[in-house]
């Protein structure tokens, strides 16, 4: 498991937080759910990727398209303490107390495995992100149970 999604490959990894951390975001006045979402979202990953030579594009065009004004913080935290390094090793933070977000991740990762991932794998990386929504949803539930 790697940034809470379930899979061992550090890009599908990489592209479902990404996509989380947008989804997360949008403006759920103006993108709200409904029975053809998910089916819009992955058309959308998909062509946003296709448009896109980085990550930094890819997360614009993602984001126009998800009615996203601005990325939120606490959907793009990758843990605190330990680093997940390229080759999929950890190593301890110098600050063990800082929390750490998506972007020197993203500035580190191969950015063309990223968007490949993401044209050549969009249902599987949209599998991991509804499935890591559920799990949320269950945790919220039997909290508040």
């Amino acid at each position: 498991m790697i940034y809470e999604f379930e899979t061992e490959e550090h890009a599908r990894a990489l592209a479902a937080l990404t996509v989380y951390a947008v989804y997360k975001s949008r403006d759920i006045g103006r993108f709200k759910v409904s029975t053809k979402m998910w089916e819009q979202i992955t058309g959308f990953v998909k062509l946003s990727a296709k448009k896109s030579e980085n990550l930094a594009e890819f997360i614009e065009h993602f984001r126009k398209r998800m009615k996203c004004e601005a990325i939120q913080a606490k959907y793009c935290d990758v843990g605190q303490g330990d680093l997940v390094l390229l080759d999929n090793t950890t190593k301890k933070s110098d600050d063990p107390g800082a929390r750490r977000f998506l972007t020197s991740e993203l500035e580190q990762a191969d950015q063309q495995e990223i968007i490949g991932t993401m044209i050549n794998e969009t249902a599987f990386i949209i599998m991991l992100v509804r499935e890591r929504l559920e799990a949320e949803k269950a945790i919220k539930e039997k909290n508040n149970a």
